[in-house]
């Protein structure tokens, strides 16, 4: 224990222990008549053996006329990230105080702290007490004792953990001098909440403003970083959300997916299929969601994938939610998974009318564009809870069966590119079909980089293996062609979800239809015929002597527009006639025949 005195100016005053085991802080309230220069500051410790030191400070104090503080009060003094709170104070200067919070504070002399600025909402003031003005004393400097009530709040942007901050207000008189002081407050360890992600096909929805996962700082903003969360490739085949602007499922695949329309933003209310590869327990912990325990939900007309963002009194079990306003008489169905199974809820009483929980996602028809106002608090887990849950992850065992992907999955992701052998297509130039014959569903893409998802929840027949899909492109520019192509789906592509598809070959046509010289020439026994077509047909080369006689006929049948220049697509002819015979050597004539049109022709030499 210890006091300490201001010499001149105070008697004896006590010492008590600090924030750190080797500090000690004492506090004395300047009255109005104190005024002293270079005074000395004396301090007396006494250890638990009674023995007494004597210290003089090395600094010294000059009290001059200043704002000073009295009583300062911090309401209330657990808070975290997004409170309001109060702070009541006494001085003698009027003022509009500057707030600001720390960080962490640390156990260790050399510590300094790191302010924010906090928001000053409204400041009242309000009559001082008889025992504050007789505390401050005889006030020789004529200023008035002003008592206030200050209302600030902790932005949500300002990230705290549950250590202890310190509050400071800032205070400036009229002559430029500031006077601070710092209160120390705990702030609460943010809602956790356990989410679990059931291996297979789930729906889930991300319950707070995520600020850690696993004790580590995190920020969720974008469907990419759930996949990240997730594990990555290691554990995720993909992760859906739908896009209610195009009316489409959007699949995010990994980093080839970062920053496209795939890569959504994670809004209050988003819901997320997942498609997982094993379990996945996500220990998170944030703030709520919304402002101030309000929030929405968003329909589009049409589907919409949503979760609940606040735990709410509105709802209890899925049909509640057919009852908001902006939902009710405009929802007409909601699927929920459950008990390994997609069920759908049109009423109060059916099967799928489940216990809406955080951490789960609903896909609601809607008839028209709405809005549902959700009042309530954080999604959060009692510490018995999230034990629980980790305790189930331990020993691999769900909450609920997942929804298992067997020889048929509800989702499939279908993915390819449009290569260009001249790098001249332009996207905006293409259109791209996506065709499963065997089930006769189609999706389009207007992409180089395509990729399309079938959905089929109810019947879970998205894809199966064995089915065949038919991928086309047509291009507007009507000088360039794209194959299509064939592929069948297999097991694997059915365990994930997912197929990545050859790439699709864009090649120019030629402008004009042109036959070329042979190679070699003169040439024995054998020689290829190049040409190039600016139009579909049947083609044959034919080819006479110089008496004008034909001497062979080279089918080669129906031919697509393009070039065929190279000797694996060029016309080969051997040096014999049409009865297998060796012509003789000379000057030869070669036409190019396109259906019952001869187009253009050139000579040749055999030599012998």
């Amino acid at each position: 224990c210890g006091t300490f005195q201001i010499v001149g100016i105070t008697g004896e005053l006590p010492l008590s222990r600090g924030n750190f085991e080797t500090q000690y802080v004492g506090e004395y309230m300047i009255r109005g008549g104190d005024l002293g220069v270079n005074a000395g500051i004396s301090i007396e410790m006494t250890d638990v053996n009674g023995n007494v030191t004597l210290r003089e400070a090395k600094a010294n104090i000059t009290i001059e006329s200043a704002a000073i503080f009295h009583r300062v009060i911090v309401s209330p003094l657990e808070l975290q990230s997004g409170d309001r709170f109060t702070i009541e104070y006494t001085t003698n200067i009027q003022s509009r105080p500057m707030l600001f919070i720390s960080d962490s504070v640390q156990d260790e002399p050399s510590y300094e702290p790191k302010w924010s600025e906090l928001s000053l909402i409204n400041i009242s003031e309000i009559e001082p007490g008889a025992d504050e003005i007789e505390k401050f004393g005889s006030d020789l400097t004529e200023s008035r004792i002003r008592r206030y009530l200050a209302f600030a709040r902790i932005p949500t942007q300002i990230k705290l953990s549950g250590r202890q901050h310190l509050i400071r207000i800032e205070v400036t008189d009229m002559q430029g001098k500031t006077t601070v002081k710092d209160l120390p407050v705990e702030f609460q360890r943010p809602p956790q909440f356990n989410l679990e992600v059931p291996a297979g096909v789930g729906m889930i929805h991300i319950p707070l403003s995520v600020e850690l996962i696993n004790g580590k700082e995190t920020q969720i903003e974008t469907v990419g970083d759930v996949y990240d969360a997730l594990g990555g490739q290691t554990n995720v085949s993909l992760l859906i959300t739908f896009d209610t602007e195009k009316r489409t499922w959007r699949s995010y695949l990994g980093d080839q997916s970062r920053n496209t329309s795939a890569d959504k933003p994670v809004a209050e209310d988003t819901g997320i299929i997942t498609v997982m590869k094993r379990r996945m327990v996500l220990p998170i912990s944030g703030s709520e969601l919304g402002n101030q325990g309000r929030s929405q939900i968003q329909l589009r007309r049409g589907l919409n994938l949503i979760g609940v963002p606040l735990q709410t009194s509105q709802v209890s079990v899925v049909s509640d939610l057919l009852k908001l306003p902006g939902m009710r008489n405009n929802a007409t169905s909601i699927i929920v998974a459950t008990d390994g199974e997609f069920k759908v809820v049109t009423q109060q009483g059916d099967d799928g009318d489940v216990q809406v929980t955080g951490g789960k996602s609903f896909i609601v028809a809607a008839l028209d564009d709405g809005q549902a106002e959700i009042i309530g608090s954080a999604w959060t887990m009692s510490p018995v809870e999230l034990e629980a849950i980790m305790t189930r992850s331990a020993k691999s065992l769900g909450a609920s069966p997942s929804i298992q992907i067997t020889n048929h999955t509800p989702v499939f992701s279908v993915n390819g590119q449009v290569k260009d052998q001249n790098e001249a297509l332009f996207e905006e130039d293409l259109f791209i079909t996506i065709h499963n014959r065997t089930t006769d569903t189609m999706l389009t893409s207007e992409s180089s980089d395509y990729q399309v998802t079938f959905v089929d929840i109810l019947h879970q027949q998205a894809a199966q293996i064995g089915d065949f899909l038919e991928v086309s492109a047509t291009v507007k520019d009507n000088h360039y062609r794209i194959n299509p192509i064939e592929y069948q789906v297999t097991a694997a592509d059915v365990t994930g979800s997912f197929a990545q598809l050859p790439n699709l070959i864009a090649y120019e046509i030629p402008r004009q239809t042109k036959l070329f010289a042979n190679y070699p020439n003169p040439f024995n026994p054998e020689t290829w015929i190049p040409y190039q077509l600016s139009s579909d047909g049947d083609i044959s080369i034919q080819i006479h002597d110089v008496d004008g006689q034909l001497v062979r006929s080279v089918e080669l049948g129906y031919h697509l527009a393009g070039i065929y220049a190279h000797r694996s697509k060029a016309a080969y002819w051997d040096g014999r006639n049409d009865n297998g015979e060796t012509v003789a050597g000379g000057l030869y004539f070669y036409t190019l025949k396109i259906d019952d049109y001869y187009i253009q022709t050139r000579k040749m030499i055999i030599v012998k």
